[in-house]
């Protein structure tokens, strides 16, 4: 199994990152840790927009 790894980046609001440091923190996450997690949520979420259903499949 082949288990590449992209790279994501973000630009994002000063006020908002210091806010976002300090969830993390709160939380016990890195940032790493926080974009995996929402990543595999957003995929899970939309994955049928790219494996089709079986009405798709007639």
């Amino acid at each position: 199994m082949n288990n590449e790894s992209g790279i994501i980046k973000a630009k994002i609001d000063g006020n908002l990152y210091d806010v976002l440091k300090l969830l993390l923190t709160k939380l016990n996450m890195t940032q790493q840790e926080l974009i995996e997690s929402k990543v595999k949520e957003f995929v899970i979420e939309n994955i049928q927009l790219v494996v089709g259903t079986k009405s798709d499949k007639k």
